[in-house]
């Protein structure tokens, strides 16, 4: 669009512009600043804008464009873009566009919220924040505002129920609409805001870095990652709920969130295909220290009947939400579910793959416990087993990005690798999971193969009758067969288990079956990070006569502790 002002052309095909009373106004430039304090009649505005389009020419169109915002920084349309994966590059609007609010809640004010905004000191002061209290920061992504975003209210209300926080909702409502590039683009501001946000409560209250946690969903992920990138990555911990994959993933880890961001960095991938065909708006690439992927990260349990029913059970704008964007939402289920004190721990296990975690050929948390780690809010526990190095090296470096030196622990132990679990499709998502490893003993002349369902009966406080596999399935004497049983509560300790089998098709002229052993190992307890205590809760059981044969249908006690 071509506008003459003061005699001069200036073409912008990015951004919307039209007249001020007092001259030039471009939307969202610092053109925004100028006419709103009436300082374009005297020309200064237009000294501004070419001041921050540093390249630009009269009667031609402009063919390269930056912008500048102080304290914030210099942008430019070259800045991350590649053909493949972000082929258009906006430039961000203005602080002063975008409005960012800090919208504090305590326990003091859980409902009604305080609204601070970057620079003003004496609101903070005159605020309930106290930095003696840990403080969380929940950024929401694209199209989100508290109207139709709920879930940032959900999550207030669940911390503040289990510990006393200083929780601040991120509002970049000014900023993150359509088109999504240059929703994409304003990211880059709102992470510095919120970083000299920080800086002020630093200032003014004393917080410690180390107390923060940033939590940001989608498009919001990214925000966190700039905000710690602009604290040289000294933020306690910062957690990407499905970090937005469209214009990020494929890009290097400057332009998105990643490890260096933050003393530890954790993420959920929840809808990790792309964008064209599958309508995914998550990444698969890793993004932190521990990179979750419940359900293999993508196509989440429950989802295809709550894209329906979420309308007349959660209301019109989140039943919307839920149908266009389900499975990228469940990462904030996730994770709002595992604040809770009392719920169940999510437990992922490093694998290769989902199908590969799923045939149980990932089910150990290794020799220092590095294999696994706590989904959620809990995350917090595996750093205290996995990044104890890596946590002493960030505290004592600065700066941390882009290129800091990691540990070799820290490198060769999850950077780039990958935690599987399953959930539920409801509320609970986590259960509480047993792998139950049932041995048979080695061929001799009176044994052999059989088919048959196998079911077992795990005894402890409550008794719990569990099928194993729920067809015909064929057990080869020498061989071990895994499975997991699940329970909506914590079972607790496991003092015995009963073993029956049911004769199928397969083996109908067999009467009998060989069982060596019956071994139940506790996928969820709270000890599954500490590989000493965690050992000693995994109990392989058998029978008075090892390997004895068993009769269809016949319960058999395995009560002693093999040797």
């Amino acid at each position: 669009m071509q506008i003459n002002a003061f005699g001069i052309d200036v073409y912008d095909n990015d951004r919307g512009i039209s007249h001020c009373a007092s001259g030039l106004y471009i939307e969202g430039s610092v053109f925004d600043h100028c006419c709103q304090s009436n300082a374009c009649a005297s020309g200064e505005g237009l000294t501004l804008e070419i001041r921050a389009l540093k390249r630009i020419t009269i009667g031609e169109e402009i063919t390269y464009k930056e912008v500048d915002y102080p304290g914030i920084g210099h942008f430019t349309t070259d800045d991350f873009y590649d053909p493949t994966y972000r082929p258009v590059v906006f430039l961000p609007q203005s602080p002063q566009h975008i409005n960012t609010k800090f919208l504090l809640h305590t326990r003091k004010n859980p409902t009604d919220h305080q609204v601070i905004t970057q620079g003003d000191k004496e609101a903070i002061k005159k605020s309930n924040f106290n930095a003696k209290n840990p403080t969380k920061f929940i950024a929401h992504g694209f199209l989100d505002n508290q109207l139709f975003g709920k879930w940032m209210i959900k999550m207030k209300d669940e911390f503040l129920a289990n510990g006393d926080y200083n929780v601040f909702i991120v509002d970049w409502s000014g900023g993150n609409g359509l088109p999504y590039g240059q929703a994409t683009a304003n990211t880059r501001v709102v992470g510095p805001v919120l970083a000299l946000l920080i800086n002020d409560l630093k200032e003014v209250s004393g917080l410690q870095l180390t107390d923060v946690q940033i939590l940001g969903h989608s498009l919001g992920s990214h925000v966190a990652g700039y905000a710690g990138e602009k604290l040289k990555g000294q933020v306690g911990r910062i957690t990407g709920l499905d970090p937005a994959g469209p214009y990020f993933e494929g890009l290097p880890a400057a332009a998105k969130l990643d490890a260096t961001d933050a003393v530890f960095v954790d993420a959920i991938h929840s809808d990790a295909r792309h964008l064209i065909p599958d309508l995914g708006f998550g990444m698969y690439e890793t993004s932190g220290h521990l990179d979750f992927y419940p359900n293999g990260g993508h196509d989440q349990p429950g989802c295809d009947t709550q894209r329906w029913t979420s309308v007349i059970t959660d209301g019109l704008f989140e039943g919307v939400r839920r149908l266009v964007a389900c499975n990228h939402q469940r990462a904030v289920d996730f994770y709002t579910e595992s604040i809770n004190s009392k719920s169940i721990h999510g437990v992922g296990y490093q694998c290769n793959d989902f199908e590969s975690f799923t045939a149980g050929k990932c089910d150990q948390c290794g020799p220092n416990g590095d294999k696994c780690a706590v989904i959620g809010e809990n995350a917090k526990l595996s750093q205290k087993y996995v990044f104890m190095e890596w946590a002493i090296s960030a505290m004592t470096s600065s700066p941390l990005r882009p290129n800091a030196k990691l540990s070799q622990k820290y490198e060769k132990t999850t950077q780039n690798t990958r935690f599987f679990l399953s959930t539920t499709g409801k509320t609970p998502f986590f259960k509480y999971e047993f792998e139950i490893r049932v041995r048979l003993p080695e061929e001799t002349p009176d044994s052999s193969d059989n088919h048959g369902i196998l079911m077992v009966t795990l005894h402890g406080d409550n008794d719990e009758q569990i099928t194993l596999n729920e067809k015909d399935q064929i057990f080869h004497l020498g061989q071990t067969y895994t499975f997991i049983a699940k329970f909506d509560y914590k079972f607790g300790d496991v003092k015995k288990v009963t073993f029956k089998w049911h004769r199928t098709l397969g083996g109908i002229i067999k009467q009998k079956m060989w069982i060596d052993s019956i071994t139940v190992v506790p996928l969820s307890s709270d000890h599954i990070l500490d590989t000493q205590a965690h050992l000693k809760e995994i109990k392989t059981f058998c029978t008075v006569n090892r390997g004895e044969a068993i009769q269809n249908e016949k319960d058999v006690d395995f009560d002693v502790i093999c040797k």
